[in-house]
């Protein structure tokens, strides 16, 4: 599933890449080093560069981060999927998202482990 805009500029925002409107045109991002941009794209780099670090910055015992490419049927077809597991002992539990592209897997899984966090 793919994420909408506002939930993509929220995301980022929780990592220190802030958004700028301007009147007019598109908006303009400043990211955690200061220099500005457009909206990072979400991708394994990207979200190892600037998400990955600061999830596990705010987990002060442990947190694990599994990915796993599995096979499943879909409509007679077999299916490649990625599946994010991130695991923490901060009273979190378990967060397990699939997706066929690794990024997107990824990126639910952050997400929602960084809404149970803030709960």
């Amino acid at each position: 599933m793919k994420p909408t805009d506002e939930q993509i500029k929220e995301f980022w925002e929780r990592f220190g890449v802030k958004a700028y409107t301007h009147t007019g045109h598109e908006d303009d991002y400043q990211y955690p080093n200061k220099h500005w941009g457009k909206q990072p794209k979400i991708d394994l780099n990207n979200l190892f560069k600037y998400a990955v670090p600061k999830l596990m910055e705010g987990h002060s015992n442990h947190l694990d981060l599994t990915v796993r490419r599995f096979i499943a049927p879909n409509e007679g077809d077999l299916v490649n999927l990625i599946a994010c597991e991130i695991w923490s002992d901060n009273g979190n539990g378990c967060v397990l998202r699939s997706d066929k592209d690794p990024a997107l897997a990824l990126f639910w899984a952050i997400r929602e482990a960084i809404h149970e966090r803030s709960k």
